[in-house]
């Protein structure tokens, strides 16, 4: 009888049988060469006769194997007795006959058997059968078996039948088939927290993409109700160190590596289904994916194709890896830095937000003042305008987070009408309409991109997240796709292609024809603030710049004794916090020249928290 040589040998311990077709979901023990080894079939591509068979090929992930998946090529389909001797060991036998058509079930005596475990390759002949009565080969039947080669050649054995099962024998392939790249944004974990450690609230993270090198705190974790963390829970991060809040959808926990050569620094992110944030104990065939740098391999998978340990037996800090692309070209001696946590999030719009306002005249956050500039509202009030009367600046020079805008209401029902907005978010939006004819469509970027200017090719945006704010709000899209009028910039007579990634549409693709890219803010509405420019009064001449020099004394004498014109903001002039109804007096103008001139004390704050 022939031996078919394969890679591996598994058993079958699930009741399978090649016959029952598809073996997706089924379960088995690998014989040789590492016993106990448990695989579960996830995928199988067929010969073409319907069942499984010699020139199927299967994917399987390991249970408990070191390998996370691994793809086999079929050899043979065979029975196997699961056998016990007089001292109660376990043996496994493989059928071995040249004419698998042999009824040897119910006659065994003559046929061949090949040991699988515990020692392989050993081969015997059944020489006597004892049946149980029911005519052929299971339970409780004995058969003496006797070793034709090893050490025991020429004995027999009398062996107890367990069971009959099927083994099938293969050999294992290389195999190209990375899961689909992951889209969102990255962020990478700094401070060595880990899911283990459950509650991420306070841990420290560096966005990849979209914003590279933004850090981010995490104050806030909502669990999706397991009480671990993983997919679909939502965080919320602050931005350091504007404080800007972002709301965000975790979509995978996903082990990252951090690799060197030479000048060159990647970050790495695990693509292999369930990923393991525990150590990896064997990375060889697992997939991962491109996050960092942003170049031309930005989101291209790779497969580790070698793997040299430092010895603590697991993927960590100063081990090396090969792995190759999906051309086959092989990358070597690559240094493993770190072995760390990535999530990849969904951003989720702000559930503080009142109104989304989306300007229509052209202005952009980087010409600074936006006083003057019309805004059009999306949401809630489609078609409302407004016109920026006022313009309170956080100091950074540029309409942005944390700044606050008085808008004056035009039209019949909002004419003159004012209301106070705090800035919670400026983005860059789209302005689309199918090629077909249809609504006017309007979708804000949601990646934190801190400027609304223009995207362009350099910046590779697909993959990105847009968020319809009109006429359909709340609905989310991923970039899939971006032809270019040939001016590498994203704006008007471009086509986009976005991928709908909530009910009721999920997964379709819509179509659209660029109108126009221009600026939204997100804000809250608030009473009408104070006056007063944080942090300390002083500021007389209500100078933007918030400076206190000399002339606001000019301004504050001017006022008080020659008939000057009055402080645009009482409170900056009131530098005691008396208030009331002279609320300017002598000791106003006394506290201003004893701080410039005398080392006096700092003007009392705009809050009047350190009134005296």
């Amino acid at each position: 009888p022939l031996i078919t040589l394969g890679d591996e040998y598994d058993h079958n311990i699930d009741g399978y049988s090649p016959y029952d077709g598809s073996p997706v979901g089924t379960s088995w023990q690998e014989l040789y060469p590492n016993f106990d080894d448990m695989w579960t079939v996830d995928q199988w591509i067929d010969n073409g006769d319907g069942w499984l068979s010699f020139c199927d090929t299967i994917r399987v992930v390991g249970q408990n194997s070191p390998y996370p998946v691994r793809w086999k090529h079929v050899k043979e389909l065979t029975y196997t007795l699961v056998c016990t001797d007089a001292a109660n060991d376990t043996f496994y036998f493989d059928y071995r006959m040249l004419n698998p058509m042999y009824p040897w079930s119910s006659a065994p005596v003559g046929t061949f058997w090949h040991e699988l475990y515990p020692t392989f390759s050993n081969m015997t002949w059944c020489i006597n059968w004892i049946d149980n009565g029911s005519g052929f080969v299971d339970f409780c039947d004995s058969l003496d078996l006797e070793y034709l080669s090893g050490p025991d050649s020429g004995t027999f054995v009398r062996f107890h039948v367990e069971s009959v099962d099927w083994d099938m024998v293969s050999t294992i392939e290389e195999h190209w088939d990375p899961p689909p790249p992951m889209d969102g944004k990255f962020k990478h974990n700094i401070d060595g927290w880990r899911p283990s450690d459950f509650n991420p609230e306070g841990s420290l993270w560096h966005e990849l993409w979209f914003n590279y090198c933004e850090m981010w705190t995490c104050s806030l974790w909502i669990d999706n109700g397991n009480t671990l963390f993983d997919y679909c829970d939502t965080l919320v991060f602050k931005h350091e160190p504007t404080g800007r809040l972002s709301y965000e959808h975790v979509q995978v926990v996903t082990p990252t590596i951090t690799i060197t050569k030479d000048d060159s620094t990647w970050y790495l992110d695990g693509l292999d289904p369930n990923p393991v944030i525990d150590p990896v104990t064997y990375p060889v065939g697992g997939y991962w994916q491109l996050v960092y740098p942003r170049s031309s391999w930005f989101g291209h998978p790779f497969q580790i194709t070698g793997w040299n340990d430092n010895g603590n037996g697991f993927l960590d800090s100063c081990d090396y890896i090969d792995f190759r692309d999906e051309w086959g070209n092989v990358h070597s001696d690559w240094h493993v830095e770190a072995f760390e946590t990535d999530i990849i999030t969904d951003p989720l719009p702000n559930p503080n937000i009142d109104e989304y306002d989306h300007n229509i005249d052209g202005y952009m956050p980087t010409d600074g003042d936006p006083t003057g500039s019309m805004w059009h509202e999306l949401h809630p009030n489609y078609c409302d305008l407004w016109h920026a009367d006022e313009w309170r600046d956080n100091g950074d020079g540029i309409l942005s987070f944390c700044d606050t805008l008085m808008f004056r209401g035009f039209g019949a029902e909002i004419e003159d009408s004012i209301l106070w907005k705090h800035v919670e978010e400026v983005t860059g939006t789209l302005v689309l309409e199918p090629p077909t004819g249809g609504d006017t469509t309007y979708m804000e970027m949601m990646c934190g991109r801190p400027t609304a200017e223009p995207l362009t090719m350099a910046e590779s945006p697909l993959g990105t997240i847009f968020h319809e704010v009109y006429p359909n709000f709340c609905r989310r899209y991923l970039w899939q796709g971006w032809g270019d009028n040939g001016n590498g910039i994203l704006d008007a007579g471009d086509q986009v292609a976005m991928r709908s990634i909530l009910p009721p549409d999920s997964g379709s693709v819509h179509q659209f024809i660029v109108i126009d890219w221009q600026t939204d803010i997100m804000t809250t509405i608030i009473p009408e603030p104070s006056c007063c420019m944080p942090p300390i009064r002083g500021n007389v001449d209500y100078d933007p710049a918030d400076i206190i020099d000399i002339s606001d004394l000019v301004y504050l004498v001017d006022y008080m004794f020659t008939g000057g014109q009055a402080p645009v903001c009482i409170e900056e002039a009131d530098m005691d916090c008396t208030g009331g109804a002279t609320p300017i007096d002598i000791a106003d103008l006394v506290y201003l020249v004893d701080y410039m001139f005398n080392q006096g004390p700092v003007p009392c704050r705009c809050d009047c928290s350190d009134c005296p």
